[in-house]
Parts: C-alpha cells; sequence; structure tokens
C-alpha cells in the first residue's frame, strides 16, 4: 500500500481581471518542491484543471471567493480559500 505522506501544499493564487474574464492561477508545491499534475477543483462551481509538468494552473471563473480543493497522487487533499 502506498503510504501517504503528510505534506504543506503551498498555493500562489490570484486573480486576474481580464475584459470581465476572471482567472484564478497559481502553483503547487510542497516542501520539496513543484508538484506536477495535480488536480486543482472550485467544487461550488464544479470546475476544474489539472497543474502542468511545472506545477502551475489557471482556471477561468467568474470573479468571486473560492474554496479551492487540491489533490495529487500520493498527497492529502488540501483545501484552500
Amino acid at each position: 500500500m502506498l503510504k501517504i505522506k503528510q505534506i504543506l501544499f503551498l498555493i500562489i493564487g490570484g486573480i486576474q481581471l481580464i475584459q470581465a474574464q476572471s482567472f484564478i492561477e497559481g502553483s503547487v508545491s510542497d516542501h520539496k518542491g513543484k508538484i506536477p499534475f495535480a488536480n486543482i477543483q472550485i467544487k461550488d462551481l464544479n470546475i476544474g484543471t489539472a497543474a502542468d509538468a511545472k506545477g502551475h494552473y489557471k482556471i477561468e471563473a467568474p470573479a468571486g471567493n473560492y474554496n479551492l480543493e487540491v489533490t495529487a497522487m500520493g498527497y492529502h487533499k488540501f483545501k484552500k480559500k
């Protein structure tokens, strides 16, 4: 059985407004570095994306405050508002 590691996800995110479009973007990492291909979801809107090979993600969403949920294989689920 795969041993699940306790980690700290560092989510560096921001919202950019571009022509009435809003984006939530940032990167997913732990104390060892970036976490590639992590899944990032906005549960309230039922939308999400996967981080790229460098741990970077970008989600288009209406302007607002959201709870992000981040999951990655071998890590505990992480939630951030």
